[in-house]
């Protein structure tokens, strides 16, 4: 089992009132379309989904006619200077180390590549959708039930819409929705709880841009449970 938490996160836990998480999640997804409008050879991140999750109240047509610069410029000044270079590289880092945990065991290597993937506080991520990891490995999503109620609803328009631009991955149905709060329940139980989660299995999690919102005592205790 291994675990990848974001190194810019799990030092700030603190008891900040977290702001509407729909607001956090679009504003990450924002940051995925904005990269992902880059001509394909020049994106860090391809996410055909991003776009049906960021909301933008600007038609998305303006958006790509106004220029890379131009779209992070506007990004910084409705949120903070370098926050799309920030969120990219994030979720860059974090795409790579789940598909290497994921990827078959190459001749002479060892390690036991992951059959089940865990997102804490998934938000609008849609990893368990695009990543280039094998069909067979179970994504496990876990979050607060009207999160995981919004995100679900727009993955389903964001599904449409990339079939008929064919940059749509097969997820195959292997995503699993766990609703919880993690600030109030506990982590174990939930997994436990569900007939299709294997303790045992070699699993990847993720936390990204989750634990500054959470009470430490809560961190701690979902740190225990993995």
């Amino acid at each position: 089992r291994m675990s990848v938490v974001c190194p810019l996160c799990s030092g700030c836990v603190t008891h900040m009132a977290a702001p509407t998480t729909s607001g956090t999640a679009r504003g990450v997804a924002k940051a995925r379309d904005i990269e992902s409008m880059l001509p394909p050879e020049l994106r860090l991140v391809d996410d055909p989904y991003a776009a049906a999750m960021a909301g933008w109240r600007t038609p998305r047509w303006l958006l790509r006619c106004s220029g890379h610069g131009l779209r992070q410029a506007i990004s910084d000044a409705l949120t903070c200077p370098g926050y799309v270079q920030l969120m990219v590289a994030r979720t860059r880092l974090f795409d790579d180390e789940v598909v290497r945990a994921c990827a078959p065991t190459a001749p002479g290597e060892a390690r036991t590549p992951c059959t089940q993937l865990l997102i804490l506080g998934a938000g609008f991520c849609t990893r368990g959708s695009r990543l280039p990891i094998p069909p067979h490995v179970r994504v496990y999503e876990v979050d607060q039930p009207s999160v995981q109620a919004a995100k679900r609803r727009l993955m389903a328009e964001a599904q449409r819409a990339a079939r008929k631009s064919e940059r749509a991955a097969s997820a195959s149905g292997r995503i699993v929705y766990l609703p919880l709060d993690l600030s109030e329940a506990a982590l174990d139980a939930a997994l436990r709880a569900h007939p299709g989660y294997d303790p045992a299995a070699p699993t990847v999690v993720t936390v990204e841009g989750l634990t500054q919102y959470m009470p430490a005592e809560a961190v701690a205790a979902t740190l225990e449970a993995l």
